[in-house]
């Protein structure tokens, strides 16, 4: 994702955040001709936004990351596992 910018009413409080790479992975085994058993994760790396730096924007430190621009999501990785039964 590319870098991204807050442009708030008062230009003091102007704020860039950096691009940043993030890496999915999704991995299937057929266990059997009716299972398959996946794994993968989301975000792998567990990347986050650049914080915020100019204190007028961090409402007292409740919004360390911007609530208003974001290349991506707040939360980190995501990882997961799944089964796909298939009955025809």
């Amino acid at each position: 994702y590319g870098p991204v910018s807050f442009k708030p009413d008062n230009p003091d409080n102007d704020e860039v955040f950096g691009a940043k790479v993030l890496f999915d992975v999704d991995v299937g085994y057929q266990v059997t001709k009716n299972l398959l058993l996946t794994i993968g994760a989301d975000n792998l790396l567990d990347t986050f936004p650049d914080k915020q730096t100019k204190e007028a924007n961090i409402s007292s430190g409740r919004f360390v990351y911007s609530r208003n621009v974001s290349q991506f999501g707040q939360n980190g990785g995501f990882y997961y596992g799944k089964l796909q039964l298939t009955f025809f």
